[in-house]
């Protein structure tokens, strides 16, 4: 239920407190010393952009697990086919800004309700002006950070375990393909 809030474009507000009291835990050095480097490491970087804590620790949690991406890939093998699966629709959640705030995807690609002045059970209006588009201030590093990632991973195309990544991807592209305005 915990990653389902945390990828639901509607994130509840409890589940969002949940999610942001176990990002805090592994922000902190000493508790996320249990986890395997990478996972620590990526954990830290998606709880920056969720929580828009600790920002100092972007830049090098970002690069710390760029630098990682490449051996871990060659090291688990086939445990890469989930993993990828995870690690795209993660990433794609959070260049639509984990349903936190309405952003300028959701905005273009969400359905209006019935009353036509609100998106899912947010309004538009209480948000955003009429016109105004809004851009998550973690929005470019995001982009960035999902270049960086699809890069090394595309640099693996003979390798049958990145499919999943490159479905997720393929997946999220082709969605976005579907509303112009979402993609400029």
């Amino acid at each position: 239920m915990l990653f389902n809030s945390y990828t639901s474009i509607l994130s509840l507000s409890i589940a969002r407190e949940s999610i942001i009291t176990l990002f805090d835990l592994v922000l902190n050095a000493s508790s996320a010393a249990c986890l395997p480097v990478i996972n620590a490491t990526i954990v830290r970087v998606y709880s920056i952009f969720f929580s828009k804590k600790n920002k100092e620790l972007l830049d090098q949690s970002i690069n710390k697990y760029i630098a990682l991406l490449d051996p871990y890939i060659s090291k688990v093998t086939k445990k890469f086919l989930e993993v990828g699966y995870y690690t795209g629709i993660s990433l794609y959640y959070s260049l639509l800004g984990y349903g936190v705030e309405i952003n300028f995807i959701i905005r273009e690609i969400s359905p209006l309700s019935e009353e036509g002045d609100t998106i899912g059970s947010i309004s538009t209006s209480s948000v955003t002006g009429a016109n105004e588009v809004v851009l998550n201030e973690m929005f470019p590093k995001v982009c960035d950070f999902a270049m960086k990632i699809y890069k090394i991973v595309a640099k693996r195309f003979r390798d049958l375990n990145i499919l999943p990544f490159i479905y997720t991807f393929l997946a999220f592209m082709w969605h976005m393909s579907k509303f112009p305005a979402a993609i400029e």
